[in-house]
């Protein structure tokens, strides 16, 4: 009776040893199709390994000049997010990519680029499948910077490097050596950082030819400098303040006369606050534009 049954369990053996390795075989086929499919994945995410979202339509018209002649004005380089739908009118190519990498290059100078890219301009209408911003705005969040650089490189063919450049800058400083303020800046510890009003005590009125400022951080200040209207490079903060001012500043404007106002402000800023504006080259980050085409029909 046992003769019988020993080659039956030498079979039942056999057959658990093919199947053993038969499913190990299937095992690694699963696997290597796993791994191939985690990378397709990857390669689709972010450096933080993070899904990166991209949008669902994404209309890119060239923007006609008008005819010579023709009175007719639209604001260069607006963008803005407003609910699921990012709007960009009459923007250059240099400044889109500005605004995808605007947390790193916060300068349009910062984008190095010739030809097309700053003197053909477009209308871009992009959605997405959710909410991009609860309220209309024009600095672009984080995730949506990196939804408008996949826009770039999908439709733009955008490839770019990374490089730092020496660039011009004034670089707001100390006007005496021994680093003492004049009467129109005032270090205080009232907190008006998230107030706007006109009058009383969280003052904020930036005008042309006048800047009052009540317990904001000096960048405030530094920011207002750094329009094109009132001064003819960025500024650069280099005080070391780090707490709250309050600060009242008047200058000659005049807007037929552009270089006598930058002169009378950068004599006010040293006669009235004690600081200066000191012309410098700068060492900053830049992004450099290695290839890129007019984009590709919607």
């Amino acid at each position: 009776m046992l003769a019988k049954i020993e080659p039956v369990v030498a079979v039942r053996s056999r057959f658990s040893v093919e199947a053993r390795r038969s499913m190990s075989f299937r095992s690694l086929v699963v696997a290597v199709i796993a791994a191939a499919s985690s990378m397709t994945v990857a390669a689709q995410q972010d450096g933080q390994g993070q899904q990166r979202a991209a949008f669902e339509v994404v209309s890119i018209r060239p923007v006609t000049p008008p005819p010579l002649g023709t009175a007719t004005f639209v604001l260069p380089d607006a963008i803005r997010v407003i609910g699921s739908r990012l709007e960009a009118t009459n923007i250059s190519a240099a400044s889109l990519v500005r605004a995808a990498y605007g947390q790193e290059f916060g300068r349009l100078d910062q984008i190095i680029g010739e030809g097309w890219i700053r003197s053909e301009r477009f209308n871009i209408d992009a959605r997405a499948s959710t909410v991009l911003s609860e309220t209309p705005t024009s600095d672009l969040p984080p995730a949506v910077g990196l939804m408008l650089q996949r826009v770039l490189q999908d439709r733009f063919r955008l490839r770019v490097r990374r490089d730092t450049r020496q660039l011009p800058r004034y670089v707001l400083t100390y006007a005496r050596p021994d680093r003492s303020l004049k009467e129109g800046i005032r270090v205080t510890e009232r907190d008006c950082t998230l107030k706007f009003e006109v009058a009383g005590p969280c003052e904020y009125r930036p005008s042309p030819g006048q800047f009052v400022m009540r317990g904001r951080p000096i960048q405030a200040f530094v920011d207002f400098l750094s329009r094109p209207a009132y001064i003819d490079r960025p500024v650069v903060e280099n005080t070391g303040i780090t707490g709250l001012v309050d600060i009242d500043l008047q200058w000659t404007m005049n807007f037929s006369d552009l270089p006598s106002s930058h002169a009378s402000l950068l004599t006010s800023v040293q006669e009235q606050l004690g600081l200066k504006l000191e012309p410098r080259q700068v060492p900053l980050p830049v992004l450099v534009i290695e290839q890129i085409q007019r984009p590709s029909d919607n």
